[in-house]
């Protein structure tokens, strides 16, 4: 048996109540998933390049090969980086630093460069950087000798200008 609902009750009620239900599952939901601190990057070394290269649809064999490359190259560049004593602070402030430098209009080098100083690099700490940077276009550079033709007429414009540069740079040396 059930009651008829009183007069005052109307259509515009329920629609607020309904809003207000919606608006606050929205808010526990958006709660559950802020709190959780953002993983930067796989602790796996892969999920840079991988995420590159997400356009390219890369097969299931090349996946793998690309993780395993980069597994090695993440333990290589963690020992260094710790050797070194960058720590995640030292990045942190040096990251800040090129944020900033960035909107100078300076070239990417002297970005850089201005940043290892505002971050009060050491010349062996700079090492390992250009060292960690190496290494990780070395094994982008592997990734994409892996492709087809098809594929690498997929790879972001970023990509392809950074492989070139590299190229660049290499011819320089």
């Amino acid at each position: 048996f059930t009651f008829p609902p009183p007069p005052e009750f109307s259509m515009n009620k329920t629609i607020v109540g309904l809003a207000c239900t919606l608006l606050l599952t929205t808010i526990a939901n958006g709660e559950d998933t802020t709190s959780k601190k953002r993983k930067r990057g796989n602790n796996n070394g892969g999920g840079a390049i991988l995420r590159q290269l997400k356009p390219v649809a890369l097969t299931d064999e090349q996946t793998e090969k690309i993780k395993a490359m980069s597994v090695k190259m993440a333990a290589e560049m963690k020992a260094a980086r710790e050797k070194a004593g960058l720590t995640q602070e030292i990045m942190k402030k040096r990251m800040e630093a090129q944020k900033e430098l960035r909107e100078s209009g300076k070239k990417q080098a002297e970005i850089f460069a201005a940043a290892n100083e505002k971050a009060g690099l050491s010349k062996e700490q700079i090492e390992v950087l250009k060292k960690s940077n190496q290494m990780r276009t070395k094994v982008l550079k592997e990734a994409v000798a892996m492709l087809s033709e098809d594929q690498k007429a997929k790879l972001p414009e970023q990509i392809t200008k950074m492989l070139k540069r590299s190229e660049k740079a290499k011819g320089k040396g």
